[in-house]
This record gives C-alpha cells, structure tokens and sequence, in this order.
C-alpha cells in the first residue's frame, strides 16, 4: 500500500509539472509564491502549505485534469432507474465523465487553477470551524465500529452518524 501511495503522489506531481511547462503563466504565478513564502528561509515546511493559495488551485486543477486513479470504487447502485443488481461490478470513467464534462467545468480541456477559486470547495474546513460534532445518544469513541471494507481503497465498512451543533465560542 505504501507504494500505491507514493506512486499516486509521482503521477500526480508528474502532472503538475507538465501543466506548469505548458502554462508559463501559471508557472511564473506559482513560482513568485512559492519564492515569497520562502523568502529569507533554508526550506519551504508544511507550515507554509497554507499561505500557498495558488499552489493549492494548481493542485486541484491537476487533479481535475488528471486524476491518478482512472476509474472510481465500483459499488451496488441503481442508476436512471434501471436496478443494478447486488455484487455487480459497475465502472464509472472519472476521467471523462466528472473530470472533463462540459457541463460541469467551463471549458473542460484547459488547465485553469482559478476555476476553484471562491467555489465552497474548502467545506470540510468551514464545517469544523462552525460547528461542534459528537456521537449520538451518548455513544463513546471507543464504541464506534472500526471495521473496514474493501476495494480499491480502505473505507469504513458503516457510514458514521454524527451530530452537528453550532458552534458558539
């Protein structure tokens, strides 16, 4: 699994750097950030990810384009209604049914990193900053199911059930 994991990391840095080549735009505009944040430091750390904006966008649009993993965790579904039988294997191509779709990117085929700019995309952040979230009923941590499903990935085997309250400090 280690390995899956670094080579997905690679194709997708790969990628990146391609886009950049081919968009010197894109490339000066990171550059210049990257080069500001580090300014007057020995190494860039983690730290520093957060004030990178531009180099967030360009990740996601990366992954946009060219995601590493062509095709999603096939799944049981029922589609436009028509059943899928349990256990059946069904492949969706994330490359050009969500990744390219002209319908839901304007002009699809080009590396644009502003498209993801002011979007909602960041959620999971606002989540955790508006809200407090706790176990139904009572429930305790170390009571939660941990088991796990397979796939292509590792997943949880339940859905989880939380409670969400608004946060007031």
């Amino acid at each position: 699994m280690f390995a899956a994991g670094t080579d997905t990391t690679h194709t997708v840095m790969e990628w990146v750097m391609v886009e950049l080549l081919r968009d010197p735009k894109v490339m000066e505009k990171l550059q210049n950030e990257v080069r500001a944040v580090g300014q007057g430091k020995s190494e860039i750390t983690e730290d520093d990810f957060d004030k990178m904006q531009c180099l967030k966008l360009v990740i996601k649009e990366t992954l946009r384009l060219h995601f590493p993993v062509p095709f999603l965790v096939p799944r049981d579904i029922k589609v436009m209604g028509y059943g899928i039988p349990i256990r059946t294997r069904v492949i969706v191509n994330a490359w050009a049914a969500i990744g390219r779709d002209p319908l839901l990117w304007e002009k699809p085929e080009e590396f644009q990193p502003e498209r993801f700019l002011n979007v909602g995309i960041d959620f999971r952040a606002k989540l955790l900053h508006k809200f407090d979230f706790a176990l139904p009923d009572g429930g305790k941590p170390e009571d939660m199911d941990m088991t796990e499903a397979g796939g292509i990935d590792v997943h949880r085997k339940l859905p989880i059930l939380v409670l969400a309250t608004p946060y007031s400090p």
